[in-house]
């Protein structure tokens, strides 16, 4: 039996690099191509294009030119398919029985490249984009959460919905979406990600079909280099989201959607492994802190979690909880008691590494997945040109001391600056705001 291989790192022949981890055992292989540009990259006039290009890139090609021919062609092997947009990248997967990897590596080839984006495909599924909104607006959670990242960042891109607005969707062009796949979609923003039973010619067809894409050139005509470099994005200035950053969106539901947000480090900030562990103690578990105090000693809310969103030059750090109108502030004081007792007493030896282990254990069922194994990889290569393995991940978080945790905690949580969003039954936010402002 084949030993499984150290993943490694390769380049096409355009420069294009390529996460190559060879696992002979398995019996699948994801391939996953990420494309450095996400929300964050859009100007108000294209707000959601990044989205919207994902979309049409599953509507048809020159080899396969109706939406039906490529999911038919996808779903004839019991493929995984999809794609996402995120603010600072988007990628594209397919994973699929390794016998047929070559395959998976053309079709998402002959999407990225010869998508034909055919005006009445165009119109349908700008309708379709516009009903997706309404659906996230229609549900509480997801419409906290969008308010949240409005207030956290502000006016900055990194604020605005992933999918964009009706009305930024309704005035986009065909042209003006082809333009910007032009300036996006680029070899020079490519990563590339295989995992799993790589077969023999997986190269050769990588070469053959993502190795022939061309360099874009530069004012003077030199190609540019290459490494996920790409288009640079508007750097956010922390600076200016100071204060208590609230927003409020009156809804005839049952149960109120809370959200709070803390501007924290960029992705690669050391600290960033602090956070993780400090998340998972404060929201991270069933037996993590805000669970076991909001809602198993007090029963104010059915719903809490903790978490991060991490971006190249920023992070937020977010609580959210679903809870009953008239729990809402003994809820926040609770909330409030928990961040800070985390700066004022340093947390124990066995709860430490309970969260520890927890991180271990969870990674380790996750990285079982070839999809989580090229996500790993390649998402890091998107932001710079080496990663980090999950074993010096887990070295990392396991150097944590306590001490650590408690200075992340006193740096974050202030009463004095932090973003607030609530979704729910209320007249006016003046119901309820002193709870934040005070």
């Amino acid at each position: 039996m084949k030993k499984n291989a150290a993943p490694k790192l390769r380049f096409l022949r355009n420069g294009i690099p390529v996460a190559w981890i060879d696992h002979p055992t398995s019996t699948s292989c994801a391939i996953e191509v990420f494309c450095k540009v996400g929300s964050r990259y859009e100007t108000p006039e294209v707000s959601g294009a990044s989205h919207f290009l994902e979309h049409m890139l599953f509507k048809g090609t020159k080899k396969r030119p109706t939406p039906q021919a490529v999911s038919r062609d996808l779903d004839r092997y019991g493929a995984d398919f999809n794609a996402s947009t995120g603010k600072d990248q988007t990628s594209y997967y397919v994973k699929i029985d390794a016998s047929k990897t070559l395959f998976a590596i053309d079709i998402l080839h002959d999407m990225l490249t010869h998508s034909t984006m055919k005006s009445a495909e165009f119109e349908r599924e700008r309708g379709v984009i516009i009903e997706e909104i309404n659906m996230y607006e229609d549900n509480p959670q997801s419409q906290m959460a969008d308010l949240l990242d409005e207030m956290a960042f502000g006016k900055h891109p990194l604020g605005w919905n992933i999918a964009g607005t009706r009305d930024s969707i309704r005035a986009l062009s065909r042209e003006a979406l082809v333009a910007y796949k032009e300036a996006h979609y680029r070899a020079d923003t490519l990563v590339i990600a295989l995992a799993g039973k790589i077969p023999a010619g997986a190269w050769k067809t990588l070469e053959a079909t993502f190795g022939a894409w061309k360099l874009p050139k530069t004012k003077t005509g030199t190609k540019t280099k290459t490494h996920a470099q790409g288009v640079v994005p508007v750097p956010f200035v922390r600076e200016s989201m100071e204060g208590v950053r609230l927003s409020f969106q009156p809804k005839n539901i049952e149960q109120v959607q809370l959200g709070m947000a803390f501007l924290t480090y960029p992705m690669f900030d050391p600290r960033q492994d602090a956070l993780r562990l400090l998340a998972c103690i404060l929201g991270g578990t069933m037996s993590s802190r805000l669970f076991t105090e909001v809602r198993e000693k007090r029963g104010l809310c059915y719903s809490i979690r903790a978490g991060r969103s991490t971006y190249q030059d920023i992070s937020a750090f977010q609580i959210m909880a679903g809870l009953e109108k008239k729990s809402l502030k003994q809820a926040t004081e609770v909330i409030w008691e928990q961040l800070e007792g985390l700066q004022k007493t340093l947390v124990s030896k066995d709860e430490l590494q309970r969260a520890k282990d927890f991180l271990r254990g969870k990674f380790m069922l996750d990285f079982e997945d070839p999809l989580t194994q090229a996500d790993w990889y390649g998402s890091q290569l998107c932001f710079r040109e080496a990663w980090t393995s999950p074993t010096e991940r887990m070295k990392r978080i396991e150097r944590v001391t306590s001490a650590q945790i408690r200075e992340v905690a006193r740096e974050i949580f202030t009463r004095s600056s932090y973003a607030v969003s609530v979704v729910g039954p209320f007249g006016s936010a003046e119901e309820f705001e002193g709870i934040f402002r005070s």
